[in-house]
């Protein structure tokens, strides 16, 4: 078909990649980090440490956190939501505006649960990736977030 797609559906389309993308490594981080510590501490209560109640309530706390929020699932779903979002970004020039619009509807309904604090660095980065205007500044707190959700380029 071959038509340009409308400037805000495109940013919006790179926007819910990024967004996917960052929940996505972020989520992976904090998953393996978790086990991580768990396997150290975990040692640590095999060597008959005198500190091995505290490593037993640490590892506890680090087992209820991933049974909870499981972090592991947030990020292989955020991976296949970013990734239906990479297709349509691919399939952009052959499909209408019109249908753009509404598969973009359909894979958002299934959306990974974000933190607000990575809001600004995906909008950051659809900006960067389609040589729009910087907009604000982020805040530290974004920053931070971002740097262990991947980075931004500059």
């Amino acid at each position: 078909m071959n038509t340009q797609p409308p400037r805000d559906l495109l940013f919006e389309l790179y926007y819910s990649y990024y967004l996917e993308k960052m929940t996505e490594t972020l989520n992976r981080r904090i998953d393996k980090l978790g086990c991580f510590f768990q396997m150290f501490l975990g040692l640590v209560v095999v060597v008959n440490s005198a500190y091995g109640w505290l490593c037993g309530i640490l590892i506890a706390s680090m087992s209820g956190f991933q049974f909870s929020f499981k972090p592991g699932e947030v990020a292989g779903h955020a991976k296949n939501q970013a990734l239906k979002y990479r297709q349509l970004i691919d399939e952009i020039e052959k499909i209408s505006p019109d249908i753009i619009a509404k598969k973009r509807l359909e894979i958002e309904k299934e959306d990974s649960p974000t933190l607000s604090s990575l809001f600004n660095p995906a909008r950051k980065r659809a900006a960067i990736t389609l040589n729009y205007p910087q907009e604000k500044p982020l805040t530290l707190n974004e920053k931070c977030f971002a740097w262990m959700a991947g980075g931004i380029p500059s």
